[in-house]
């Protein structure tokens, strides 16, 4: 796992006091380690400029169409009561605020956390305007497709762009082994 850009959490850091940072891979098999690391900060008051920081950047797990990581994370902020509007989640699973605000609602009784979505926080752009002035005619593949760590399901996609003749058509990374 490649950690993120140390500007990301230089920007965080100008706006906010971060009270802890929980990246959940570490914690992905373990869910009484993570129990403790919450509990750290059962019942917090934080002041207005304090901000719990999680990073969800690996494959949630899902049972029902309820996201196993994202379930608990949530569970376990209303379980020690701590305030979800005062957490960033920094992930690249895009789409997963609405199954957050669900469960917010739900567990919580409260605002969601705020969601803020990257493709590669490792890679964080230097020049904030740098994708929009690409100009449409240089455009040379129709997808991306980015696996930094071996998974089965990421060999099989592989596999699958290969039957359907479709690899050449996107651009693609497999750092297997690394």
């Amino acid at each position: 796992m490649r950690p993120f850009n140390p500007q990301v959490l230089e920007l965080i850091k100008s706006k906010y006091e971060l009270v802890d940072i929980i990246n959940l891979v570490f914690y992905d098999l373990d869910l009484e380690k993570l129990h403790m690391v919450f509990l750290q900060h059962s019942n917090h008051e934080f002041k207005s400029d304090q901000r719990l920081l999680i990073v969800h950047q690996d494959t949630d797990y899902y049972i029902n169409s309820q996201g196993n990581t994202m379930y608990n994370v949530v569970k376990l902020l209303s379980k020690y009561n701590i305030a979800p509007e005062f957490v960033i989640l920094l992930t690249n699973n895009y789409g997963v605020h609405e199954e957050i605000d669900y469960y917010a609602r739900a567990l919580c009784n409260g605002d969601s956390p705020r969601v803020v979505y990257t493709s590669l926080w490792y890679d964080f752009p230097t020049v904030v305007d740098q994708y929009n002035s690409i100009p449409d005619s240089t455009i040379n593949y129709v997808y991306c497709c980015l696996n930094g760590v071996e998974r089965s399901h990421r060999v099989a996609q592989l596999c699958y762009l290969q039957k359907y003749n479709l690899l050449e058509k996107g651009m693609i990374s497999y750092h297997f082994g690394q």
